[in-house]
């Protein structure tokens, strides 16, 4: 549960990470050029998102009920913090 809690955060990490730098990239090319690969990074980053919202859902319910409360106040914590990178 901490591990993958842990490991799930740091994924998206990572992600917001490289979108600042993309954007900071993105400001310094073309305009043109800058859209195109910002779309192709945002596709991306939509598709990993909703593997990993996926992945978490099947984990949380192969838990168990035991774990269950207990999951559910992180997940609920999680979903916060997803949905705030998405809307970033």
């Amino acid at each position: 549960e901490g591990t993958t809690h842990t490991r799930a955060h740091a994924h998206t990490n990572i992600h917001t990470h490289s979108l600042s730098h993309a954007h900071t990239h993105t400001h310094t090319n073309s305009r043109t050029y800058t859209h195109t690969h910002a779309h192709s990074f945002i596709h991306s980053l939509t598709h990993s998102l909703a593997h990993s919202r996926t992945h978490t859902h099947i984990l949380g319910e192969r838990e168990g009920e035991r774990i269950g409360d207990r999951l559910a106040n992180k997940r609920s914590k999680s979903k916060r913090q997803e949905r705030h990178i998405y809307n970033f």
